[in-house]
Order: structure tokens, then C-alpha cells, then sequence
């Protein structure tokens, strides 16, 4: 599977592909482990605050537009 999806990366010019794990997938991070190279990021989550009314406006490209 992941040399065909590595063949539909390369057909579509996609210039990397990621994923994500479980830190305690021991099984899949050893099959990743041969085929791909551990990238240097974390991935971190935080939950929103449904209750926070926002003080700033978003532009498509997330720039705040508020000083």
C-alpha cells in the first residue's frame, strides 16, 4: 500500500507525504520506520473554547488583520 500511494504521490507531483501515528503504534511505526524517515515535527492538539468570543478576524490566509 504505501509504495502505491508513494506512485500516486509521484503521478500527481506531490512534493512529500506525511502521516501521523500513535506514539504507542509500535506495529505501524516499525513499518514506517523501513519504508519513510521519521520527520523532525510533534503534533500537538488543544481544544477550542467554544464560550471565547473571538477578538480578532481571520483573512483566508490566517493573517490577523486586527493590530
Amino acid at each position: 500500500m504505501l509504495k502505491q500511494l508513494q506512485g500516486f504521490a509521484g503521478r500527481n507531483g506531490w512534493p512529500v507525504m506525511r502521516w501521523i501515528t500513535r506514539d504507542d503504534n509500535y506495529r505501524a511505526r516499525t513499518l514506517y520506520d523501513r519504508h519513510a524517515v521519521k520527520a523532525d515535527w510533534n503534533t500537538y492538539e488543544m481544544a477550542p473554547d467554544f464560550e471565547m468570543a473571538p477578538d480578532f478576524e481571520m483573512t483566508p490566509d490566517f493573517e490577523n488583520t486586527k493590530d
